[in-house]
């Protein structure tokens, strides 16, 4: 049976399915999924933004969906609660967040403060979005060593 549920305890959503290669495409394709070899199912962490990829891309390929998904997919951004992210400050975090909701325009704006982190939300973000090959440019003192 392919199913989709909400763990709140681990505030994670839960895809369990029979192998199928081109199911296991799809769900590589979401943002921040990770696969747990124990319990041998994807997740992904529980936002608005989460429940709506998974919502949009899984609906209509023979899941049962939890209907507090559908719901929850439709949260704004103001009502999403912030997922922690291991390395980020909350407000990082938030700032994730942001451009996750972003994500269906393609388009935002980082406008923070000097010295808050723009560039490591904009890599963080860059590099859970974007599972293959990217580039991105940065100043050169970038290059010295701090980064990584």
């Amino acid at each position: 049976m392919n199913l989709v549920k909400i763990n709140h305890e681990k505030s994670r959503i839960e895809i369990e399915f029979a192998y199928d290669t081109s199911l296991l495409n799809t769900i590589r394709a979401l943002p921040e999924r990770t696969w747990d070899k124990t319990k041998k199912i994807w997740s992904l962490p529980l936002s608005p933004f989460h429940a709506k990829c998974v919502v949009d891309a899984l609906e209509n390929k023979g899941f049962q969906i939890d209907p507090r998904l559908h719901s929850f997919s439709d949260y704004t951004l103001k009502n999403s609660f912030l997922v922690k992210r291991d390395g980020l400050y909350d407000f990082q975090s938030e700032a994730i967040d942001f451009l996750n909701g972003c994500t269906p325009k393609g388009r935002a704006l980082i406008a923070d403060e000097q010295g808050l982190g723009k560039t490591v939300e904009s890599l963080y973000w860059i590099s859970q979005t974007y599972t293959k090959h990217w580039l991105c440019v940065l100043p050169l003192y970038y290059s010295s060593g701090k980064m990584k």
